[in-house]
């Protein structure tokens, strides 16, 4: 039975402030973010949850992989190929130390698949769209994402005001979208899926799009694309609300828990890879400004923005985020897969 209209036009408003609201005080990927509060405030205040029907939520998951292709820049990799080595060193290691963090959830009853993908560095929004086709805990995975990201996000002007003695002055706008992005977005998302469902590949509609947006990039008319705002808040909004659809009283309860031990290992997390930053900067011959946001955990468009402003090398952080987000997306569901069939219960 279809909700009252009135329950309709509620989520709707709610839905619009929330997404105003984060716009407004620039958080981390606020249309996602604001579709999880919208998700999770009509459960609690209506009683009822805001399902997201499938084909809505594939094609979003799809335009984020398109989205995560677009910033793949080959100019700016080919200018940091003497620095590869330490990139996917430092990628590896910060990987790993995050993973090994996440074992700390373990001990309240969260399963190995959603304590690795909750804890994992990458794009939190992408990893929370591929943790539900994961077998992962969306709602546990959203949270200590989030939290992690937020963590980062408060400290970061402290550091650049006091420990590296600059400021941030915000990202550039984005243009307006060409036909060309327009096309893009209409080749990459359809294409993802198809590609997703040939291969057999895990996270199907993310990683399948992924690589035909990859390929699509090679391609002349294409190779400067990007996906118009418009239509990536769209794909947020809707993996934030079925990020949050399964939130309600109870849930939210058995999850209180949770969030002091997320937030002590989320602290840990931005100080490992903090410290893991010293000897990156020291190998790449970079300062330790670019070396700290190269590790950030998380907030990547911030920690781009801080490199950018800060006249640092941006090239740099923006490589070792994305092949980390890479590994995180392509290689990440693969090792999960194979760990579930040796241990079903993970």
């Amino acid at each position: 039975m279809s909700p009252p209209a009135w329950r309709v036009v509620l989520a709707a408003v709610i839905s619009a402030g929330a997404t105003a609201l984060m716009f407004a005080v620039s958080a981390p990927s606020p249309a996602l973010f604001a579709g999880f509060v919208t998700s999770v405030t009509c459960a609690l205040l209506l009683s009822r949850q805001l399902a997201v029907p499938t084909p809505v939520s594939r094609t979003a998951q799809a335009v984020l992989g398109g989205t995560v292709a677009t910033q793949v820049d080959l100019d700016g990799w080919g200018s940091v190929h003497a620095q590869l080595p330490a990139v996917f060193a430092v990628a590896t290691l910060t990987i790993v130390v995050a993973v090994a963090m996440g074992q700390l959830l373990l001990r309240h009853g969260v399963s190995r698949t959603t304590a690795v993908l909750a804890s994992v560095p990458g794009g939190a929004s992408t990893v929370t769209a591929i943790a539900g086709d994961l077998g992962a805990d969306q709602r546990v995975v959203v949270v200590v994402q989030y939290l992690r990201v937020v963590v980062v996000i408060v400290t970061l002007p402290v550091l650049l005001a006091t420990l590296f003695d600059t400021s941030t002055g915000g990202a550039a706008t984005s243009a307006a979208a060409g036909a060309s992005d327009w096309v893009y977005v209409v080749l990459v998302a359809p294409g993802g899926l198809l590609l997703g469902h040939l291969l057999r590949l895990p996270a199907p509609a993310v990683v399948g799009a992924l690589l035909a947006g990859t390929l699509l990039m090679l391609a002349p008319p294409f190779e400067a694309s990007v996906t118009p705002p418009l239509v990536q808040s769209a794909a947020l909004l809707a993996i934030g609300l079925q990020s949050g659809s399964g939130f309600n009283r109870r849930t939210l309860a058995d999850l209180r828990g949770l969030l002091p031990i997320a937030l002590v290992t989320s602290v840990l997390l931005v100080a490992l890879c903090a410290l893991v930053a010293v000897p990156f900067a020291a190998w790449t011959g970079v300062s330790g400004l670019d070396g700290y946001l190269a590790t950030s955990p998380g907030g990547l468009p911030v920690v781009l923005a801080a490199s950018l402003d800060s006249g640092g090398d941006a090239a740099l952080v923006s490589v070792t985020q994305i092949v980390r987000l890479l590994a995180v997306l392509l290689v990440m569901p693969i090792v999960l897969s194979i760990a579930r069939r040796w241990r079903p219960g993970s």
